[in-house]
């Protein structure tokens, strides 16, 4: 008597669990082989080896029986090939043990004669045909693998020379690799005997799969998918008597309608409901998935296989073939755009719905899901159609200009479709507490009620193992609680046990029970088991509904649709999708592969980044239009073209009225047809005739809305344990592209000498900000701190990244540039104006206006762009000047020291004074120094004027205090330190405050003769001698200053011009550098000697001065025996003989006491006659033209 096998033991759940989890590792890895196999880079490196070539070739035409006497050249390489190969040769050994395991357990199956019904034992069913699937396409996929024969053949080889003998799974594993040649062949064979079993299970999926593949309008119909049709029912949960198969998907019934069918044939002539679904699922698609991107086209794959079905004839195969080919290629495009046309709104109907009431995720989870599954589907079925579109079909496209192309595999909302599935997907994760919640009060009430009841029924004819399977699932769902985790993994494999026990005939089954004959129980359990994943596996029945990972292995296909996604207005929105399902990649990886996973989680890092990247680099361009926009409109509202603006709007009427006007003028005026033409006045663009007339800022704003949108939809992305926040990468964008921006607004040209104005400037950086303050409206980002990070680095003389700055920028323009012309003579400053002004209105030789660029109000505006720093850099720049200027000074000086000591001495001796002087050299460019010293001052002082506007305006009451207290910091002595006074000075002149001493340049003097001291080495005896040099050389200085100024009074360019209370030649400028000059000088000696010297200076001058009434008189008496000589003989400096602008010296003498602090008029009298002042001002003020 033959033994009969009982169910209970064959642990058929475990079996098919462990089964089907191996089955997807082993494709993995074999997977991963072929990838190696077929790629040069990854190749093993024996196999690439030239020497090797003759061996390699007998070993692939022999294989299995291979000679190994003839292959002891391997032996000096038989360990590294060893190394090599074995993970390679032990993966199909692997293979061939999994291959064992499945045909054991398919066996079993059949000798227990177990009945398959998805719709009852869906864990049971689902499994075994999983596992078939799994198998063919791994057997279908190895037969793909390049060089597997020599892989397997050179290891074994190098095995048997290593050990003496080759490995013992060598035989069975060339075996199957030789049967395994033709797989569909072999699988044929194999599956004869378990055809019944199949066929029960294929036909199972009948009512699934036509619910699934039916008519959009039958959708329609029913309102799938629709939470609003029925608004009223919408808070009851979601039931059906098939309720896992609701979400199955569409991809993987026919996958397993295809695979199981080609290898069981029989069953499509003996079994019309199987050949129904076959050709079904023929006409859907032209492509089936084997594992990841390597798919199968069935149509063509059958065909190439006829002979295998021979014995099949009234199957009609070839024509079956080309039947179903044409029907997926010219009707599917269009089914498949419907169904998407549908999907898309019911997607984003739910995702509103669920974002505004979480609550209706617990009774309408199913529904979610049900909506996920069919989007995936969708998106699954067009990338895998699009990218393996027939080439023959294109070729005669082409030519024909008709049929299916590559256009219908194409679909713009395709984004769309992405981000509401991840919308969902995000909804369902956020508010998983309220699902699990949910439903955990729905198994300890609902479903334990409906349990109960049917297990009285059960309960008589069950056996003690099922009677403990049904105690332990009741006890397990009524003693849920929401306070506690639960970890319900238990009870689905004792139910996915129990559909194994009660599955089987009752011949071979020692139960009672029989699912057939309990269908609500079964409908019961499968409930139970979706609502115990609902509470602790959310994560699993996501990846099943709506894995995306497979865009993974379509790299180039999914950065192209992000490239149209973000080219297309009405889907830049939706770009943020990109990024999340980079997300989804890390699914891909399986434990039985490892290795593969830093390869994919680095891919995905990358993606991502530049995704979010590529979204950040199109709001910084769209940024950068609108500023270009806004600058125009600004432009137009510059003062300089209000006149101009005005004046042709007035044009037109003027000329228009009159009779007779020319033709020309006539074309200036009107169009080319006749009618006038529109002049654009600022403003214009915001009145509107039609508000569907868009401009092209409104453009440029909706799109920068749509992507601010996208940006902004998740705070922070977390892939592969790795976060990036999407905001971060914006401002950082936006930082450099304001950076770059206030670069190029500079515009700086030196060979040209054009830099833009300091207010235009201004203008144009505030109209950028506002625009960034915009983008922060949208997207919720801190534009402070991009305002702070980026203008703060232009105060500086270098940016972050090492480029000029605003700062370094106009500091070269006005040292370089502005400097130079103001010593050409054509500029002169004006203390009236408070700005550097042309001396002629209309000089064409001036590249530019100095009043543009020197003024009070645009050196104020230039101070908002550079801030206190970038003025104290700039300052300490012109400062710097200065010192060169006074270092050559003190080389003149110290040439002629003698001679100038004797006219200190003797400044009261004319006959000895007019000696002297006779020897003194080098006056004019003593003097051309230090009226630029004077102009580098004036500069410096009128910035420091503009910067101490600014800071009274910006913050009140702390410049008060500052006053306040450098005003009684002055009154009182609080220390005779000269660097705690230099320390006062700077920190009051930071504000532009004026002082009495210049601390930057005291400073920088002082630095200056430290560093000489150091460089000497000089005893305390020779430092002291060194500083009273020092002391004599300033004094000298002065004297050499004092001395000089009678030789401006014979200087054409020392003319006084009232208009502008200047002087030409910018002498004027010179008492603000003998003033600075004197307070730097003597600053460590203490006021006593500032004063004392300043009243030398001014005894000195004066006496100078005086003589030019002298000389004046013989002057006159030679004027008419002269004439012929003396009017002509000027040298290049415009120096003549006769004194021919005394009075404008003169009033630089008043000037000097004027603005020096320690000198009064009093003391001026006793100097300089007031007669000699009043007759000089008012005969300066009679030569006004």
């Amino acid at each position: 008597m033959a033994h009969q096998i009982n169910p209970h033991q064959q642990k058929l759940a475990e079996k098919l669990t462990i089964l089907n989890d191996r089955g997807i590792g082993m494709l993995t890895r074999i997977f991963n082989i072929k990838k190696a196999c077929a790629e040069t880079k990854s190749k093993p490196s024996f196999l690439l080896d030239k020497n090797l070539d003759s061996i390699l070739r007998h070993i692939q035409k022999k294989f299995p029986a291979v000679d190994k006497s003839q292959f002891q050249t391997l032996t000096s390489i038989k360990t590294d090939i060893i190394k090599s190969l074995a993970i390679y040769y032990f993966t199909f050994v692997d293979l061939l043990e999994f291959r064992d395991h499945v045909t054991d357990l398919l066996t079993t199956i059949d000798a227990c004669q177990v009945h398959f019904d998805i719709a009852l034992n869906y864990d049971l069913t689902k499994s075994y045909l999983e596992l078939i699937s799994t198998y063919i396409s791994l057997m279908i996929l190895l037969s793909r693998v390049d060089d597997r024969k020599t892989v397997l053949g050179l290891y074994n080889i190098a095995t048997d020379l290593t050990h003496g003998h080759g490995d013992a799974n060598f035989p069975r594993l060339g075996q199957m690799i030789i049967d395994y040649e033709q797989p569909l062949r072999k699988l044929h064979d194999e599956f004869v005997p378990h055809v019944r079993s199949i066929s029960d299970a294929i036909q199972s999926l009948g009512p699934i799969y036509d619910r699934r593949t039916c008519k959009v309008s039958e959708w329609r119909a029913k309102t799938l998918l629709s939470l609003l049709a029925t608004p009223q029912t919408a808070h009851l949960m979601d039931t059906s008597e098939t309720l896992p198969c609701e979400y199955l998907s569409q991809e993987t019934i026919e996958r397993w309608i295809i695979y199981t069918m080609i290898v069981c044939p029989q069953q499509l002539v003996t079994n019309s409901k199987c050949m129904q679904l076959f050709e079904k699922a023929l006409s859907n698609s032209f492509v089936h998935v084997l594992y990841r991107d390597e798919l199968l086209l069935t149509h063509q794959y059958l065909h190439q296989n006829l002979d295998i079905y021979k014995s099949y004839r009234q199957l009609k195969l070839t024509e079956l073939l080309n039947e179903t080919f044409k029907k997926a290629m010219t009707e599917q495009p269009l089914y498949r755009r419907e169904r998407r046309k549908y999907i898309r709104p019911q997607l984003k109907e739910l995702a509103l719905i669920f974002a505004d009431q979480p609550a209706l995720l617990g009774p309408k989870l199913l529904t979610a899901f049900t909506a996920l599954s069919l989007a995936r589907d969708e998106v699954v079925w067009l990338l895998r159609h699009s990218e393996n579109f027939p080439s023959k079909l294109q070729k005669e496209t082409n030519k024909k200009q008709a049929g299916t192309t590559r256009d219908d595999y194409s679909d713009r909302t395709y984004p769309e479709f992405l981000f509401y599935m991840e919308e969902l997907r995000h909804l369902i994760i956020t508010y998983s507490s309220i699902i699990k919640q949910y439903y955990i009060e729905c198994l300890s009430t609902l479903d334990s009620h409906e349990l109960q009841a049917n297990m009285k029924t059960l309960n008589m004819s069950c056996t003690e193992d099922e009677s403990v399977l049904l105690t332990s699932f009741f006890n397990t769902i009524t003693t849920l609680s929401t306070t506690a985790s639960a970890d319900l993994r238990a009870l689905r494999l004792d139910w996915f046990r129990m559909q194994a026990y009660t599955s089987v005939t009752k011949k071979s089954s020692l139960s009672l029970i029989s699912l057939s004959h309990n269908e609500h129980f079964a409908q019961v359990m499968n409930t139970i088991c979706f609502h115990s994943k609902c509470v602790d596996d959310l994560e699993t029945l996501l990846f099943e509904t709506s894995d995306l990972s497979i865009f993974y292995f379509y790299l180039t296909q999914f950065d192209h649709l992000f490239s149209s996604c973000i080219y297309y207005p009405s889907q830049i929105r939706y770009a943020i999708a990109f990024p999340l399902i980079c997300q989804h990649f890390i699914n891909a990886t399986h434990e039985l592969c490892p290795e593969e996973r830093q390869q994919i989680g680095d891919l995905s890092l990358k993606s991502a980044h530049a995704f979010i990247d590529e979204i950040c680099k199109q709001i910084k361009s769209t940024v950068s239009e609108i500023a270009n926009e806004y600058f125009l409109m600004n432009e137009q509202l510059l003062p300089k073209n209000a006149v101009i603006s005005r004046l042709r709007k007035k044009l037109p009427t003027e000329q228009l009225s009159k009779k007779h006007s020319s033709t020309s003028k006539h074309d200036s005026i009107n169009g080319t047809n006749g009618v006038p033409a529109k002049i654009s006045l600022p403003g214009d663009e915001s009145r509107r005739s039609n508000r569907r007339d868009m401009t092209k800022t409104d453009k440029l704003m909706m799109v920068l809305n749509e992507l601010c949108f996208s940006i902004s939809y998740r705070k922070q992305i977390t892939i592969w344990e790795h976060k990036f926040l999407p905001n971060e990468y914006l401002i950082s964008h936006l930082e450099n592209r304001f950076n770059k921006s206030l670069s190029e607004m500079v515009n700086y040209r030196p060979p040209a000498m054009e830099i833009a104005k300091p207010s235009e400037l201004l203008s144009s950086v505030e109209s950028y900000m506002d625009i960034l303050t915009l983008v922060e409206s949208h997207c919720q980002i801190d534009t402070t701190r991009i305002f702070n990070e980026v203008l703060l680095q232009q105060s500086q003389p270098l940016d972050s990244a090492g480029n000029e700055t605003i700062t370094s920028l106009y500091t070269h323009w006005f040292l370089e540039v502005l400097i130079k012309r103001i010593t050409m003579g054509t500029i002169v400053y004006s203390p009236i104006r408070r700005s550097f002004v042309s001396i002629h209105q209309q000089d064409l030789t001036l590249p530019f206006d100095p009043e543009e660029y020197a003024s009070f109000n645009e050196l104020r505006a230039l101070v908002e762009l550079i801030k206190p720093y970038g003025c104290k850099y700039l300052c300490e720049m012109i400062l710097y000047r200065c010192v060169q200027q006074i270092n050559e000074i003190r080389k003149l000086t110290h040439s002629q020291r003698d001679l100038l000591n004797n006219l200190r001495i003797n400044f009261d001796k004319p006959a000895q004074m007019k000696l002297y002087l006779k020897q003194l050299e080098h006056i004019d460019l003593l003097l051309q120094r230090v009226i630029l010293i004077g102009v580098l001052l004036q500069l410096k002082n009128l910035i420091e004027e503009a910067l101490k506007d600014v800071l009274d305006k910006r913050m009140p009451f702390l410049m008060v205090t500052l006053e306040h207290f450098y005003s009684q910091y002055k009154t009182t002595t609080f220390s005779n330190d000269p660097q705690h006074h230099l320390l006062i000075n700077e920190m009051i002149s930071s504000t532009g405050t004026s002082t009495m001493i210049d601390s930057t340049l005291c400073q920088a003097l002082i630095n200056q003769k430290n560093s000489l001291n150091n460089n000497t080495n000089n005893s305390d005896q020779t430092s002291t001698n060194h500083e009273s040099e020092e002391y004599i050389l300033s004094c000298l200085i002065m004297v050499y200053i004092a001395v000089a100024l009678p030789r401006l009074a014979r200087l054409e360019s020392t003319k006084y011009i009232v208009a502008l209370d200047a002087h030409a030649n910018n002498c004027h400028c010179l008492i603000r550098a003998i003033n600075t000059l004197i307070t730097t000088f003597f600053f460590e000696h203490g006021q006593r000697h500032i004063e004392d010297r300043c009243k030398e200076f001014l005894a000195l001058a004066s006496s100078s001065l005086l003589r030019l009434i002298d000389v004046d008189s013989n002057q006159q008496g030679n004027k008419y025996s002269n004439t012929n000589t003396n009017s002509t003989s000027n040298n290049s400096n415009g120096l003549t003989n006769d004194i021919i602008h005394k009075e404008a010296t003169y009033i630089l003498l008043e000037q000097f006491v004027n603005q020096c602090p320690y000198l009064t008029r009093d003391l001026l009298e006793t100097c300089f006659p007031s007669s000699v002042l009043r007759n000089a001002f008012f005969i300066i003020s009679s030569n006004i033209e």
